[in-house]
């Protein structure tokens, strides 16, 4: 439970923080396209990541389950909440129509990290990208 309020929080935060700067550089229209982008990418990941804990303790077929759905639930929601967003309200077509698009692009790694180091330090990964052999020499 307190994972799924730090992958919340961290991203909020990190939303505020990108909004702030892009503000500052003289940006437009930034905190709706912000917050936004944000939720388009922390929704998927928060129900992702509480269904790989769900199914955690399950058969390997429905914890592969959980990865398919999962990866699939977080690339697909955006793109088409994204879509029609667009289509819809004008404010997401302004300044540009990529505005949308990069702040997704943005966000969506940083969600991406987080839920992976959630992950990671839940199952007891310590570091993942240690490696424990010695290279060859």
């Amino acid at each position: 439970m307190i994972r799924g309020v730090i992958l919340v929080v961290a991203s909020l935060a990190y939303s505020i923080v990108a909004a702030m700067v892009a503000q500052a550089s003289g940006g437009q229209n930034v905190w709706v396209l912000a917050l936004t982008a944000c939720g388009l990418c922390l929704v998927p990941a928060v129900f992702s990541y509480g269904l790989t804990v769900f199914l955690a303790s399950r058969s390997p077929e429905e914890q592969l389950i959980s990865v398919l759905v999962g990866t699939g639930l977080r690339l697909v929601t955006p793109f088409l909440v994204g879509l029609l967003l667009q289509d819809v309200s004008e404010s997401f077509r302004q300044p540009s129509k990529s505005a949308l698009w990069i702040w997704v692009l943005v966000h969506y790694p940083v969600t991406l990290i987080l839920e992976v180091v959630l992950l990671a330090s839940r199952f007891g990964l310590s570091n993942p990208l240690s490696s424990t052999t010695q290279p060859a020499r």
